[in-house]
């Protein structure tokens, strides 16, 4: 048992996203010979619907940051193009390999986090990239 909350939050929270993560490939495979524009559409939609829905019950203080405006939406350009890209392979290719290595933006974060922020990377970080890139290899391998 853990003894300490907010691991046990941050487990929770992690599981919680890789089944939503999970949930979100599937749907966008069974969707992905339909017409791109539309799924993408419906799938942004639903996005803001929840976090609309987050910050309604949660009611964070917001900052009127106007500096950051073209920051996010160079985010979203490039959200959206990963999800149109993840569409694209999804109905051309094979479903397991597509989301495995979509899967890996979290090593990305944590690569661009080491080396453009100079951050350090802990035991577990090394650990969980270690073990994603080992399991795309068990995938490039065939195991």
């Amino acid at each position: 048992m853990l003894r300490h909350p907010d691991r046990t939050r941050g487990i929770m929270l992690a599981l919680v996203a890789a089944v939503c993560f999970g949930g979100y490939f599937v749907a966008m495979d069974a969707v992905a010979e339909s017409d791109l524009l539309w799924v993408l559409f419906i799938a942004r939609t639903a996005t803001m619907a929840v976090l609309l829905s987050v910050v309604v019950w949660t009611r964070p203080p917001l900052s009127s940051a106007s500096g950051a405006v073209p920051g996010l939406v160079g985010i979203g350009i490039f959200d959206l193009a990963g999800s149109a890209a993840f569409l694209v392979a999804a109905s051309e290719g094979l479903l397991s390999l597509v989301s495995v290595l979509g899967s890996l933006y979290a090593v990305v974060t944590i690569l661009l986090a080491r080396f453009i922020l100079k951050e350090r990377i802990n035991h577990w970080q090394r650990t969980g990239v270690a073990c994603a890139m080992a399991g795309v290899a068990m995938i490039a391998l065939g195991a």
